[in-house]
């Protein structure tokens, strides 16, 4: 609720400080006194736009300034999201300066209009005969009517289910269009997978093959190499066997006179088993060294094949190739997963379906059964207001689309004299009327649901006296639940508020000013008489405005 305004240098508002009660306040004045004045100014709290003609001394700045208390409407989380400071008396404040800069505040941080809208939206609704449009809608008719029906909960865990269900969706889509995206061309990188495939792609392997062939290309000087090597050590005069085992047996005929020899015995024994071991590897090597033509041209085959996948892939390392290898796989492999994935999500899919089924056929039933006690509400409401022969009918349509709450559409009909025919509520009721349903739907959301602070902008106008006695008491049984303000120029409305607020203008140091007063019984007498009879107040009148506020 509002608990108080400050209004400085707005219009004819010089400097303004009231404060707010609960229950019903009517604001009343003349014509031109400044009601209207009040209620813009109160819009740039809500985050409206602001117009620079509207500053009383254009070179001084505005400032618009309200407290509301705010512990009934859970609002944690959206000062938590804004990193806003919470306090259960919210101050929020609207400067404009002289050069036409605005600048917004929620408990002193600075905001931005968008996030002063979002706030204000929890905390005051402003009803007037030209914003009906949203109630029209029949989003706004289903809320209604699912709070007769006790769906809040059942719609809770359909709109839980139904995000859920869209992602899903979503999923499906993306891999879907990935799987057709990748099967253009999955052929081509199955044939360049097993390209890379034929040789060993292990890090060094180039080298390897380079070596072999560099052995293999080179085969009759190694032969040549080899078997002069087996002659330096096999020779039977100047062999290297030969010599290393004449001087092992030189140094064992005096190794038993000197300890010094022995261990030159062992030393060139040693060496001549080192000399043996050469020799059999040399003697091995000499075998292998038959020439083979098609293992040379076999590694020939595979050291062009690198070559050609290094140009074709555009890299110069066996690495790089592993890399691109890998990655062709895990593609091929992805694709081939496509199906499984896909089919996993078409089976969650088909459940959050069944289960969104489910819920909204309880949804639809529900409001079934609430629709003749929404009407019969309607019909008190409305009856109260002057409408008695009105009559209302819901058409509840259910379809195949999953909608924000359930798959219902409604046709909300119309019929304001007996004998007419019923048809879409919108098309056929006035501008009164409408104000009239409207305000006892929103009665009745008030019985359910916590309401923002209302205020009805001369709801009354071009209605009767006798009308606006059922519409003062429909506001007055609201005002039981929520805070309401009513601006009007209806004294039957007016006699009904808990508090009455009287909006005049002065003169002051040449200028004119609008002020505002809230009146006492005597005083409030005379304003009631005064919206009685006009400017000359009768005692018929102040008798009549007396059984009126009694």
């Amino acid at each position: 609720m509002i608990t108080s305004l400050s209004v400085k240098n707005y219009a004819l508002i010089e400097s303004l400080d009231v404060k707010f009660s609960n229950g019903m306040t009517c604001i009343t004045g003349e014509t031109g006194a400044g009601k209207s004045i009040l209620l813009g100014a109160l819009n740039l709290i809500l985050g409206k736009r602001a117009d620079l003609k509207l500053l009383k001394d254009s070179k001084m700045k505005c400032v618009v300034e309200a407290i509301f208390k705010i512990d009934n409407y859970n609002l944690q989380d959206f000062f938590s999201d804004k990193n806003l400071d919470y306090d259960i008396d919210t101050i929020v404040r609207r400067e404009i300066s002289s050069t036409g800069k605005t600048r917004a505040f929620i408990n002193d941080t600075p905001v931005n209009l968008n996030t002063l809208n979002l706030f204000t939206k929890h905390l005051v609704d402003i009803h007037s005969q030209n914003e009906n449009e949203i109630m029209l809608s029949s989003q706004y008719q289903l809320l209604v009517l699912d709070f007769f029906a006790k769906n809040q909960e059942f719609i809770e865990d359909y709109q839980n289910k139904l995000s859920k269900h869209k992602v899903l969706i979503s999923k499906f889509q993306e891999l879907k269009l990935s799987q057709e995206k990748i099967s253009e061309n999955i052929d081509y990188k199955t044939f360049l997978y097993k390209e890379l495939d034929k040789i060993e792609l292990t890090n060094g392997i180039q080298e390897k093959i380079e070596e072999k062939l560099n052995f293999l290309s080179n085969t009759e000087d190694f032969r040549l190499f080899i078997l002069e090597a087996i002659q330096i050590l096999e020779d039977e005069k100047f062999g290297l066997l030969n010599k290393a085992g004449s001087l092992n047996s030189l140094f064992k005929k005096f190794s038993d006179k000197s300890p010094k020899f022995r261990n030159l015995s062992s030393r060139t024994l040693n060496l001549s088993y080192d000399l043996m071991d050469i020799l059999s590897e040399l003697r091995l090597s000499l075998d292998d060294l038959e020439s083979d033509p098609e293992k040379l041209n076999d590694l020939e085959t595979k050291l062009d094949l690198i070559y050609s996948l290094y140009k074709k892939h555009k890299v110069d390392s066996i690495n790089d190739l592993i890399l691109i290898k890998e990655k062709l796989y895990k593609e091929i492999n992805s694709f081939e997963n496509f199906d499984h994935n896909i089919n996993e999500l078409r089976s969650s899919i088909n459940e959050t379906e069944f289960q969104l089924n489910k819920l909204s056929s309880v949804i639809h039933n529900n409001r079934i059964k609430a629709i003749p006690l929404m009407l019969k509400e309607l019909q008190i409401l409305v009856s109260k207001m002057g409408m008695k022969n009105a009559k209302f009918q819901i058409n509840l349509i259910k379809g195949d689309t999953y909608l924000k709450n359930g798959k219902d559409s409604i046709e909300f009909l119309f019929s304001a004299n007996r004998g007419v025919d019923f048809k879409l509520l919108k098309k056929v009721v006035s501008g009164g009327e409408l104000s009239r349903i409207i305000l006892s739907m929103k009665s009745i959301l008030a019985r359910y649901k916590k309401l923002p602070t209302i205020i009805f902008d001369e709801i009354d106008s071009g209605i009767s006296g006798i009308i606006s006695n059922g519409l003062a008491d429909v506001m007055y049984d609201m005002s039981k639940k929520m805070q309401v303000f009513t601006i009007t120029h209806s004294p039957q409305i007016a006699s009904k508020g808990n508090v009455h607020i009287g909006v005049y203008k002065e003169f002051e140091d040449n200028s004119t000013v609008t002020k505002l007063k809230i009146l006492d019984s005597n005083e409030r007498i005379k304003e009631v008489a005064f919206m009685l009879s006009g400017k000359k107040i009768t005692k018929s009148a102040l008798e009549h405005a007396k059984q009126l506020l009694n």
